[in-house]
């Protein structure tokens, strides 16, 4: 996808979570159980769908970022 289109998609998905939410908050009755409701609830405020967490790894690391340098310790055998 090109930028525009991905910076769509991810607006979509923002709104799409903030309009279940508000629905949740609106109308308990969509969800009776208060513990399954609030887990909805905050995934969709704070939490990002599995997908889009992967669509971001994956991006970044064909986007020839540069990975951190491993952190050696005195039990690396070449440590100097």
């Amino acid at each position: 996808l090109d930028d525009p289109t991905w910076q769509d998609l991810v607006a979509d998905a923002q709104a799409w979570n903030r309009y279940q939410a508000a629905r949740l908050l609106a109308d308990p009755a969509h969800e009776p159980d208060k513990v399954a409701r609030a887990k909805k609830i905050s995934r969709c405020l704070y939490g990002l769908p599995w997908w889009l967490r992967e669509a971001f790894y994956w991006r970044t690391r064909n986007a020839g970022i540069p990975k951190p340098e491993k952190v050696r310790d005195a039990s690396d055998a070449n440590f100097t």
